[in-house]
């Protein structure tokens, strides 16, 4: 979103006079505690003219037209000075009209300043946004307290609040680039005392201001003109520029009306507002790009969004031809649409028409172009092409990082994308030391206090968690809970969120007491705020089946894994990827219990799911490969088990290249298959090749290098090499206290295979072992 301007072409009716002289003035913007100067040195340069010129040391400038006459048009190419940038960019390719008598006004403003105009404005609009929603949320709580609210209304507003908590920060970039562009040089005194009140967060006070000036009034008069097609007919009988003066009026004021509302999470007032303004003038592109925008974002009303941006879209290319920025945002905005759909291969389209546009632009900023790449690092990350997407993400990165004053919460934004693209491809290192990056820089903006601090600890620790240092990961996520707690309270999707994913590293520890706490703890939570019948809810009843497995209450584990499933075949049909997991989640389930037969079945059923919704290589389709490998493997089954395990090699192969964790992990069941068919060589050549491509992902210590040390020293138990077993099984007993501690299971059964080891080591006259 951006601010709003004005298409004015100005034409005049008297062409008998010509004039080859276009006057002109370049000055900064003005600002609420500074008025706007002349600006010297900047170069202007006209559409079809080769040499610019400079603007004087009060600002002025003259462009030379010897062809031209009084009314004839003109568009500007290029306006440039090192360290400022357009004020309104979409005068580039404007048509104006050459007067010997209306100087043309160009208004700058300095990079710097802006960045910091928007950085507070948006640090304001954060903590009025938290404020009031911690007000709504209190009031709600009360409500439910007293009883004077039914479950159902509750949980409804409940979810409307936080949902539009969250929204509203995907906003708030839009508004601080609209606010931090108003020139307060052309405001007269009550409007500027608004425009403070809002940039200062003084919400109550500007609206009170606006209706001291009638506008609500004024807003059911336009709505009413709009309605009966009578502002049409007053437009053609007043004075236009008068008309066209006051309907800039109308538009600011309505968008400052429609910042307070959404401020208030007030949807309904805000829709009306944008959308009135909007319709002031359907040609006006900027005021259809903020409509559908909004409609987009804050609503998910696709169908109206596109409206919105088609016609912006159509007006711009009327407006200022094809290869102008405007037109580029529009076929990026319809892209993301087009992405929210699924639509990838359409999304795709539009966005590289917008990068094609702006390559084109002559001083488009960098942050403009890698705004572009990002968004497309993002699409392809989304399809499953991580290569792309990384490819992408760090060219976005290196543009924002030449820009003359780079912006900090946008290298951030940068550093993290960069981040999770390494993290999908296994790359843990490179995907700590973006992370950490990110977090590095949105400390210090946020004071530590913001979602996207609490996300970014989030990230972090889920790389921890994959490379199995669940402890630190452990680490990481309590400090994201208690960011939420801070942010949102005790009663949200977040704050259950955290508490999920701790109650999973507590899982992964084996403390098992306090991965139930927290998972009931997550449940509860989400059920609150959702109901028994919501995809988050099914996910929690998975969870907590997939950890009385772990502790053996199967008949328990089975109910909660089957709740899971009944859920997600209610909101989703039977179809749907989500389901197929369900599906998968059972037959390991029954694996466990070795019903291999009844894990089999479900796993077919998974994988008629995924054959429907994926025609290429998905992750979700190579782990359900895996599973139908170790289910024929445990039936005796080992053609079959092969073809499967094979499938699931070469799935990985494709989707992460040859040296990813994952492949290591299809080389472990390989090995466990040969061990089971007597192929002990074969069994030890494929967990050795395990565990070379675990230790170059996750280093010398991980839960999966202890199992992998555990399986070699199995098989070379089988072999009759006890010395090279207890040798491994030694590192597998260390490894695996250093991670569990004494009691965890895997820690025990490393105990009775050295026991084992040992017996045969001193039947063969090896070791003696002395009892006390």
């Amino acid at each position: 979103m951006k601010r709003g301007v004005s298409f004015l072409i100005i034409l005049f009716s008297v062409l008998s006079c010509c004039a080859q002289t276009q006057k002109g003035f370049v000055k900064t913007l003005g600002r609420a505690d500074q008025k706007g100067v002349a600006l010297s040195g900047v170069s202007v340069r006209v559409k079809g003219e080769h040499n610019p010129v400079l603007s004087k040391a009060d600002g002025t400038f003259s462009l030379s037209f010897p062809d031209k006459k009084n009314g004839d048009t003109y568009s500007l190419l290029q306006v440039q000075k090192s360290g400022y940038e357009l004020n309104e960019i979409d005068i580039i390719g404007r048509q104006y009209a050459l007067s010997d008598k209306v100087p043309l006004t160009i208004v700058m403003v300095s990079k710097a300043q802006l960045q910091a105009d928007k950085q507070r404005i948006e640090n304001k609009a954060f903590q009025t946004a938290e404020k009031n929603y911690k007000a709504k949320l209190a009031v709600l709580e009360n409500q439910k307290k007293e009883n004077t609210i039914a479950i159902e209304e509750y949980r409804q507003k409940l979810l409307e609040i936080q949902s539009n908590f969250e929204k509203y920060q995907s906003l708030i970039d839009g508004l601080a680039e609209h606010y931090a562009h108003v020139d307060y040089d052309v405001l007269d005194e009550k409007e500027r005392e608004i425009n403070i009140c809002i940039e200062n967060g003084e919400l109550e006070r500007a609206e009170a201001l606006l209706n001291q000036l009638g506008i609500q009034q004024r807003i059911a008069r336009i709505e009413q003109q709009l309605a009966s097609g009578q502002r049409l007919m007053y437009e053609a009988q007043a004075d236009m520029a008068a008309v066209l003066k006051q309907q800039e009026k109308d538009a600011e004021y309505l968008y400052q009306l429609y910042t307070i509302a959404l401020a208030k999470y007030d949807n309904e007032k805000a829709r009306q507002y944008i959308e009135t303004r909007a319709a002031l003038d359907t040609t006006n592109v900027e005021w259809q790009i903020e409509a559908g925008s909004f409609v987009f974002q804050m609503l998910a009303d696709f169908g109206s969004a596109s409206v919105c941006l088609n016609r912006a879209l159509l007006h711009g290319i009327s407006q200022f031809g094809e290869q102008s920025a405007i037109v580029a945002e529009c076929y990026n905005n319809l892209g993301e649409i087009k992405v929210a759909n699924e639509d990838y291969k359409a999304a795709l389209e539009l966005h590289e028409k917008c990068l094609a546009i702006k390559r084109n632009i002559p001083g488009i900023s960098n942050h403009s172009l890698a705004t572009s790449y990002s968004n497309m690092g993002g699409l392809y990350n989304r399809m499953g092409n991580y290569e792309e997407a990384l490819a992408k993400h760090q060219y976005a990165l290196e543009l924002e990082m030449e820009s003359d004053t780079p912006n900090l919460m946008d290298i951030a934004l940068r550093y993290g994308n960069i981040g999770v693209d390494f993290f999908k491809l296994g790359n843990y290192e490179k995907a700590l030391e973006y992370m950490t990056s990110a977090l590095d820089i949105q400390n210090k903006i946020s004071n530590g206090i913001h979602p996207d601090v609490a996300t970014s600890y989030n990230n972090i620790a889920f790389i921890y968690s994959d490379m199995g240092n669940h402890a630190k990961a452990l680490e990481y996520m309590e400090k994201a809970l208690e960011i939420n707690k801070t942010i949102y309270g005790s009663l949200h999707p977040s704050v259950a969120g955290s508490l999920n994913n701790i109650g999973y590293e507590n899982y992964s520890l084996g403390n098992y007491k306090k991965a139930l706490e927290c998972f009931e703890e997550a449940q509860a939570a989400f059920i609150a705020i959702y109901g028994e019948r919501h995809s988050i809810v099914a996910s929690g009843f998975n969870n907590l089946g997939q950890l009385y497995s772990a502790i053996g209450q199967k008949e328990k584990a089975m109910e909660y894994l089957k709740r899971s499933l009944v859920i997600k075949k209610e909101l989703l049909g039977e179809t749907h990827p989500a389901v197929a997991l369900a599906y998968g989640n059972i037959g390991m389930e029954y694996y466990y219990l070795k019903d291999y037969q009844s894990a089999l079945d479900y796993h077919l059923k998974a994988l008629a799911i995924y054959q429907k919704c994926y025609d290429h290589d998905h992750a979700d389709l190579e782990i359900c490969y895996n599973n139908l490998g170790l289910a024929y493997s445990e039936l005796g089954e080992y053609d079959k088990a092969l073809e499967y395990y094979n499938l699931s090699v070469d799935m990985v192969k494709r989707l992460y290249g040859d040296k990813h964790a994952h492949l290591g992990m299809s080389f472990n069941n390989l090995g466990t298959m040969y061990m089971k068919m007597g192929e002990l060589q074969k069994s030890e050549d494929y967990y050795t090749r395990c565990l070379d491509i675990l230790k170059a992902n996750y280093g010398e210590k991980h839960p999966q290098i202890a199992i992998t040390y555990e399986n070699i020293a199995t098989t070379k138990f089988l072999l009759n090499d006890y010395r090279a077993s207890l040798e491994f099984a030694t590192k597998a007993l260390a490894l695996s206290k250093e991670i569990y501690g004494e009691e965890h299971p895997n820690t025990k059964r490393c105990v009775l295979l050295i026991e084992e080891i040992e017996k045969k080591l001193s039947g063969y006259g090896i070791i003696s072992k002395t009892i006390q």
